[in-house]
């Protein structure tokens, strides 16, 4: 099953690389100081069963001259095993079994049925490797949303770095398993820094690693970190005309459609209206029925055409509101002299 594409931040689930999400299997050393001489590992410390493992669990590091053990057990590999399907099963639902405290890693299966809009516009005979990057991203944040207590919504999460390596090609046939480890807060006791690594196994076999460091984010600060700088001589030109609902209201609330030529921190242009431009009282600019601004206005006249406006009484929750607007909607636009009117 597909996780939850706002959990991925994703609108659509069309964007959606990972599914399958089940707790994975930690790693517990029998005696922790002495790892070299110690190939028994324990799968589940509730469950107390043990198997005994091979170099294949080592993988190297990626600098490629050490060695480093596996954190977490892939369900590949415990089907190469032989292991008792119930065993299995209980392993990857016994999410009771870990407390809050201990370490949680996650398991999910690479969406992957070579027809992705994005990723197979050309036909490719192996995965493409950027799918790797976009599908460890989702499945850090979904590991973190999930396995934390941080919640979506009073958090948001955002990468800080980012580094990937490929050991081999990836097979569009087989099944591809998905492993995300949260190895350590990378500044110290920083639990809000994470230092997440994502390993891609197929058929059993590690092919990549992607390692990553996450800052998480409380929303009102990320808000103050968004809101950028409106310069007043700058102007801005919607992306897709079409899609900026421009209305104007008269003083009886009566309304009529526009289209949105242009915007700045001062007024805006727009085409003519059906409406009288003496009776316009205000303005309301829309984004596909969500994001919105609404100001009184005084309309400064017409110029070759178009409709000039200026925003009265702007205050510092407009100036917020326009450039929330701009900046997911909007390009740097060239001034001309019905921008230039409006600035005076």
């Amino acid at each position: 099953m597909l996780v939850s594409p706002e959990l991925v931040h994703k609108n659509s689930k069309d964007d959606v690389l990972i599914k399958n999400y089940a707790r994975a299997v930690p790693f517990y050393f029998l005696e922790k100081n002495n790892f070299e001489n110690n190939i028994d590992f324990l799968i589940d410390n509730k469950i107390r069963k043990r198997i005994r493992l091979d170099e294949s669990f080592f993988e190297p590091e990626l600098d490629g001259s050490k060695l480093y053990w596996k954190r977490t057990i892939p369900f590949q590999t415990l089907k190469e095993l032989n292991l008792n399907k119930e065993f299995i099963k209980r392993v990857s639902h016994a999410s009771e079994a870990y407390s809050s405290e201990e370490y949680i890693p996650s398991s999910f299966e690479l969406v992957n049925l070579a027809d992705n809009y994005y990723f197979y516009r050309k036909p490719h005979e192996h995965v493409p490797g950027t799918m790797f990057i976009e599908a460890a991203r989702q499945s850090v944040y979904y590991h973190i949303y999930t396995t934390t207590k941080y919640v979506k919504g009073e958090v948001t999460i955002t990468l800080d770095e980012l580094n990937s390596r490929f050991f081999s090609y990836a097979e569009v046939m087989y099944p591809i398993e998905i492993i995300v480890d949260t190895i350590d807060g990378y500044l110290g006791n920083d639990t809000r820094k994470l230092f997440c690594r994502t390993t891609f196994y197929q058929k059993g076999q590690l092919i990549c690693i992607v390692d990553s460091k996450v800052n998480i984010i409380d929303m009102d600060i990320f808000k103050k970190i968004r809101n950028i700088f409106l310069y007043s001589d700058y102007w801005y030109k919607p992306i897709d005309p079409k899609r900026i609902a421009c209305t104007f209201f008269d003083h009886e609330g009566n309304e009529i459609s526009s289209q949105l030529v242009g915007i700045g921190k001062r007024g805006c242009i727009s085409s003519l209206p059906a409406m009288e431009n003496q009776i316009i009282r205000s303005i309301k600019l829309a984004f596909d029925g969500k994001l919105y601004f609404s100001k009184v206005v005084d309309v400064l006249g017409e110029h070759e055409g178009l409709l000039l406006l200026k925003f009265k009484d702007l205050n510092i929750d407009d100036t917020y509101s326009i450039s929330e607007l701009i900046k997911r909607f909007f390009l740097l636009m060239e001034k001309n002299s019905a921008t230039d009117k409006v600035d005076e």
